[in-house]
């Protein structure tokens, strides 16, 4: 324990919280353990966490969070615990802050510590593009973040590590000019047993899969509106897995179509079930996403053998190189 290098990560959401960035996170964290040289101590918001835990060399500890605007979880700093988890995080003599993604509050708050320590500071850039959503307030203010807080993060950091080629070209376009490592992900992900069907016969109806956060950027909709024009004479049912605050007019979408038939939005789905249960059974899994950093939905449907139609934006590119 005294020989091990102390890691500080700051991620806005962990594990069971579910999106791409978490669950890098905690696949790194996994691996820094692994190895016998690191200690981890994830600072994450209080989302989907029952509460502080802990193993041999890795420790997760909520912060009390609020999300006044969905997606971006905000720490209490109003409250006491806040400041007594930094103060015994202080006491434990971090050696290095790892920081994940500009937008969130928790780089900030990972930049303001490593200065505060006096410890060097790596941040882990998963972005390449600005964030985009038809909610034009939050349109806005993320321009706004780009062009102060974002850009001082950036600019900053010791060291910025790219997910992908599209995060190095995002970053050196806008930030930063020097050398930007790109570190591409490794998946941990093991899927079930392919169920095969003969597509050409057609005496099944073709299986359809898009899993995602149903958020505008994703594009959802426009699946469901692609979908609605497929030809009659075709067989076919789509699954659409995971959830968020476009759901209810997917839904309303989905019913003005006259596919309720056709097309079943599941809800949350646990990633196993989702390796296990959906992609073994998929024919055709579909990515419709407008801006992508490096989908992990797409390796896993590709890990799973699946057929995969998605658009040519961004990290997807690399994947399908």
């Amino acid at each position: 324990m005294q020989n091990k290098i102390n890691i500080v990560q700051f991620v806005p959401y962990f594990p069971p919280h579910r999106w791409g960035l978490e669950t890098h996170a905690e696949e790194w964290a996994n691996a820094w353990t692994s190895a016998g040289f690191w200690n981890v101590t994830t600072l994450t918001s209080s989302i989907d966490q029952e509460g502080e835990r802990a193993s041999e060399y890795q420790k997760i500890i909520p912060m009390e969070s609020i999300e006044f605007v969905p997606h971006f979880p905000f720490p209490k700093f109003w409250k006491k615990s806040f400041w007594e988890i930094l103060r015994n995080i202080k006491h434990e003599k971090p050696d290095i802050v790892v920081t994940r993604t500009r937008f969130f509050f928790s780089s900030f708050l990972g930049w303001v510590c490593a200065k505060f320590w006096g410890i060097p500071w790596v941040h882990i850039e998963h972005g390449s593009g600005a964030v985009e959503t038809d909610r034009i307030l939050i349109k806005i203010f993320s321009r706004l973040f780009d062009a102060t807080l974002g850009f001082w993060i950036m600019r900053s950091s010791d060291a910025v590590i790219g997910i992908s080629e599209a995060c190095r070209w995002f970053i050196q376009s806008f930030w930063r000019k020097d050398t930007i490592p790109v570190i591409f992900r490794g998946v941990d992900f093991i899927p079930g047993v392919r169920i095969e069907q003969n597509l050409n016969a057609w005496t099944q109806p073709i299986r359809i899969t898009f899993v995602g956060r149903l958020t505008y950027l994703k594009w959802a909709h426009i699946l469901i509106e692609a979908l609605s024009h497929i030809n009659d004479n075709v067989s076919w049912h789509a699954t659409i897995v995971w959830d968020g605050e476009e759901r209810a007019r997917l839904q309303e979408q989905v019913k003005n179509l006259g596919l309720s038939d056709k097309i079943t939005l599941t809800g949350m789905k646990d990633r196993e079930y989702i390796g296990k249960e959906i992609l073994p059974q998929t024919d055709i899994f579909v990515n419709p996403s407008f801006q992508e950093w490096l989908p992990t939905t797409v390796l896993e449907a590709l890990l799973a053998k699946c057929r995969v139609i998605a658009t040519d934006v961004w990290g997807t590119k690399e994947i399908s190189q």
